[in-house]
């Protein structure tokens, strides 16, 4: 790629070599995974360095570089729901090539007929799996004890999930179920039986996986009217919790009062937990500068309270 670097209707000095004045790079073939080593890799390391912010105080370079660190994060945890997420199989596209779905037509090759009724039970067991995984599992690699764990596994969900349903999306699994309905719909004999179980099983699951990624949805668009105020409680003193912890509650009773999914007592109760544990986690490291708690013991007991 290729950025002009000059105001509008200003030329590039084409004599000139290196000049900033035109920007380029090239991007791999995940575009996602080389905005993410260009930011990581490039712009990161250079901001941290930077010495000349002009008018921005310290506080604002801090926001700014904190935020985009947590946008790095965000494309890490894309990176990661794609690369472990649910890849249904695809039909067979000589199959696929060969079976023309025509509306009067009632009659598909055999061998069709029993690929597409061996895709269907795959994907059947492939999303009634990930659903029936407990919660725990999705959050196992997780570290943070606190309220933002809480967001990235939900995001992190809403993200395998939507991946799901865009594969079922697709004009060939569209297809798949279309042929194997129409083929149940003008059959009267009971030949058919597995495909008709099939197709009630199929649209259980396609109610299920279309609630899940609606209550994953529901959950991260709620619990992130939250990150404002919970990021005090992994950057700031004591003092600035205090002054966060009343609209930090208000939110809460917010998403409880009209929260969909989100409002049951065991989700409020672990997330109050996740908070009381994440400031629990903040007071010790101020407590101890970060260092080891042996270190307490060698400073004044006056000191530590105040």
């Amino acid at each position: 790629y290729f950025v002009r670097n000059v105001p509008s209707g200003q030329g590039v000095d084409v004599l000139k070599s290196g000049d900033s004045d035109l920007l380029y790079g090239e991007l791999g073939s995940s575009a996602l995974a080389s905005i993410e080593a260009i930011l990581s890799q490039s712009y990161r390391p250079m901001l941290d360095t930077y010495d000349n912010w002009g008018k921005v105080d310290d506080e604002q370079r801090s926001d700014f570089i904190s935020e985009m660190g947590s946008f790095i994060t965000n494309i890490n945890e894309a990176l990661s729901s794609f690369a472990s997420g649910l890849e249904l199989r695809s039909p067979d596209p000589k199959i696929m090539k060969a079976v023309e779905v025509k509306t009067h037509r009632t009659t598909f090759p055999v061998d069709a007929i029993t690929h597409f009724d061996s895709l269907l039970e795959d994907w059947c067991n492939q999303i009634q799996r990930y659903l029936d995984q407990p919660s725990a599992t999705f959050g196992s690699e997780n570290e943070d004890v606190g309220p933002r764990g809480e967001l990235e596994y939900w995001r992190a969900r809403m993200q395998k999930l939507t991946s799901i349903t865009e594969q079922l999306k697709r004009p060939d699994c569209k297809q798949v179920i279309s042929i194997l309905s129409v083929l149940v719909k003008n059959t009267t004999d009971n030949s058919r039986e597995k495909t008709v179980g099939l197709l009630r099983r199929w649209k259980k699951i396609d109610v299920d996986i279309t609630e899940a990624a609606n209550e994953a949805k529901d959950n991260v668009k709620y619990l992130y009217t939250l990150e404002r105020f919970i990021e005090p409680l992994y950057t700031s003193n004591a003092e600035t919790i205090i002054d966060t912890l009343p609209a930090l509650m208000n939110s809460i009773k917010m998403i409880h009062t009209i929260a969909r999914y989100y409002n049951t007592s065991e989700r409020m109760t672990s997330l109050f937990a996740k908070i009381t544990d994440q400031m629990i986690v903040n007071c010790k490291m101020h407590i101890t500068e970060e260092g080891s708690i042996d270190l307490l013991w060698e400073k004044d007991p006056q000191d530590l309270v105040r």
